[in-house]
């Protein structure tokens, strides 16, 4: 992965809030921004979104991040939703400040779930989905400045993008898809938003949704957190998307026996498929919850929990005791690197590094004599079985879809082990001999054809053929491999 050029200390940027921001250090990278830490004169430490400059050119991208930041705005202020900070230009780069959060994401806790080396009580699944519908009912009942409801729909609830904090407070972030009545861009027909392994039925067909998409997709990540399994991924070799519009879910009892049969109630009743047989807002989701005969915890019972399932921490990397559970860092001395690694340690959700990681190894073009495989003919490779955390992977693996006008963008993303050769990404089309863009690089070979990740953190994908709209799709994770096909639809003409 290349080292960004952002990462460097900056203290005397204009912007235009008129706020001196100072970037301290390079965090990670996403489907569409650079991910740093930052120094707020008022805040102190806040987490620092930018667009990743390759996007910067292509019209529809900026215009997302200003909606970014105009939907963060709104929706700050209630305890269950990540605070707003700041927002303006630093060294000819449009940011949002967020809060730093210090806290556990649920990608880190279903993943573990699903690997069996944890298991969540009744009371903390009942805790935390009462914060997430909490925030998500703040969030829907959003006004302008008129009095007037916006509609924001998150669209994009899901493990990755929801964190208990140390001190038992759960918190959704992550608005970048999220849709609003008076956005200053609209989702073109066509065009998927969000990660399809928690979308609801509606959502993947591409039909109007509203609010209640984001309860069934909190009725996905809570099913997770109690039972460890994705309730579609539950038969082997089915299409995921396929299984969330046609198949119906067990009982997540079925797989727990001691969960409640009222909770299997309100799960059952946040998966259905008719948005109209869904509660009818998140406030008449969490009122259910409440009367599943599961005692509401109080924030410190979240709080204990969390400090139980805590990860361990590297030697040198703890969290030093007069930054842990602070809400702001105004005033503090300036960071040393040392210091600077310890807080990255707190910045777990955004699972990224302190820097940007060394050059991989490259794997022995030998194999292991056990592990030879049998000749095969020419052909696209197969997927590798996936691991055991598969349900919460695969769903992250898709984290930023776009593309086709007038389309439909089918992508699957398969997670592969790259056991006897590096990783790649095998791109395909239908048609196939579509022109592929790596990271606005054009490649030599036509669809279908393999793209070598290298050090890549994210690749972006752009297939673009004669009489069809182009298609475009971002790889999060490509080094771990990757399958991607695109059906490509014919271009609508004015």
């Amino acid at each position: 992965m290349r080292a960004p050029e952002w990462d460097r200390p900056v203290s005397d940027g204009t912007q235009e809030s008129g706020t001196a921001m100072e970037v301290v250090s390079f965090l990670s990278q996403g489907g569409m921004s650079e991910v740093y830490l930052g120094r707020h004169p008022e805040a102190g430490l806040v987490v620092l979104k930018r667009l990743i400059p390759a996007l910067e050119r292509r019209p529809d991208v900026p215009e997302m991040f200003e909606e970014e930041i105009r939907v963060s705005r709104l929706v700050s202020g209630h305890p269950n939703v990540v605070r707003y900070i700041d927002d303006g230009h630093l060294d000819g780069s449009r940011f949002l400040a967020l809060e730093l959060l210090d806290g556990l994401t649920l990608f880190e806790l279903v993943s573990r779930v699903a690997a069996g080396s944890i298991v969540v009580p009744p009371e903390v699944v009942l805790g935390i989905g009462i914060g997430v519908l909490e925030g998500l009912h703040h969030a829907h009942q959003v006004v302008d400045e008129e009095g007037r409801p916006l509609y924001i729909v998150h669209r994009d609830i899901s493990p990755e993008n929801v964190v208990l904090t140390w001190d038992g407070v759960t918190k959704i972030f992550d608005f970048g898809v999220a849709r609003a009545r008076g956005r200053a861009t609209q989702t073109q027909p066509g065009l998927l938003k969000g990660k399809p392994h928690y979308m609801a039925p509606e959502q993947l067909r591409l039909e109007a949704l509203d609010h209640r998409v984001d309860l069934f997709a909190t009725g996905v990540l809570l099913y997770q957190l109690a039972t460890g399994k994705h309730p579609f991924r539950l038969q082997e070799g089915r299409n995921i998307m396929l299984a969330i519009l046609e198949d119906a879910p067990p009982p997540p009892s079925s797989l727990r026996p001691e969960l409640p049969k009222a909770l299997d109630d309100v799960l059952l009743k946040a998966l259905s498929k008719l948005p109209d047989a869904r509660f009818e807002s998140a406030e008449a989701m969490q009122e259910a919850l409440l009367y599943t005969n599961v005692e509401a915890p109080r924030e410190e019972d979240l709080a204990m929990f969390a400090s139980e399932v805590r990860p361990a921490t590297q030697p040198g990397q703890e969290v030093p005791p007069e930054l842990r559970g602070r809400r702001s860092w105004a005033g503090d001395p300036e960071l040393d690197s040392g210091a600077r690694a310890r807080v990255d340690a707190m910045v777990r959700l955004y699972r990224g590094p302190a820097a940007p990681p060394p050059e991989r190894t490259p794997v022995p073009e030998a194999p292991l004599p056990a592990l030879t495989p049998p000749p095969l003919p020419p052909a696209p490779p197969m997927p590798i079985s996936a691991p055991a955390v598969e349900p919460v992977r695969a769903g992250s693996a898709l984290r930023w879809v776009t593309g086709l006008t007038a389309a439909v963008l089918v992508a699957s993303l398969a997670i592969r082990g790259g056991l006897f050769s590096p990783p790649m990404v095998d791109v395909s089309s239908v048609p196939s001999g579509a022109k592929v863009w790596v990271n606005d690089t054009p490649q030599a070979q036509l669809t279908p054809t393999r793209v070598d990740p290298g050090q890549w953190a994210v690749v972006h994908l752009r297939l673009e053929q004669p009489g069809y709209a182009p298609c475009l799709v971002t790889v999060t994770r490509p080094d771990q491999g990757a399958n991607v096909r695109c059906m490509m639809a014919p271009e609508v003409q004015p």
